[in-house]
């Protein structure tokens, strides 16, 4: 009797563990507007190396401290251009699919801001 109640409290526990349940739409569109952003990159760090920028170091930093802001979603692989050697997946993100997509709306909301900013249309 005891092994079973120990067995079934280790079924209850290894249940219970942090595993997310992640919606796989949803885990499409964050990686889908992560591409977006991705793809924004060069011509703001263009933009910013050729262009005539007064605020040019602190929108550097922004630009920096957003790439660093950046994670793997489960299922992708993130591949961020001048960053080889430097793994964005080394702490596991605690977020659920839903959060994953808002995070990456707003990354991408301060990205086109910039753009804007910098008047980048393309």
């Amino acid at each position: 009797m005891k092994k079973f109640l120990g067995l079934c409290l280790l079924f209850l526990i290894a249940s219970c563990g942090s595993k997310n349940q992640y919606n796989q739409a949803e885990l499409d569109e964050a990686y889908n507007i992560q591409k977006e952003i991705l793809g924004y990159l060069p011509s703001i760090e263009e933009a910013l190396e050729t262009g005539d920028v007064a605020s040019r170091d602190s929108l550097e930093d922004v630009i920096h401290d957003l790439e660093e802001n950046l994670f793997e979603i489960p299922g992708y692989h993130l591949e961020l251009p001048g960053h080889e050697g430097h793994d964005h997946s080394h702490e596991r993100v605690e977020l659920t699919s839903t959060e994953m997509v808002e995070v990456n709306k707003e990354l991408l909301a301060q990205v086109k801001e910039i753009r804007s900013y910098l008047r980048i249309n393309e």
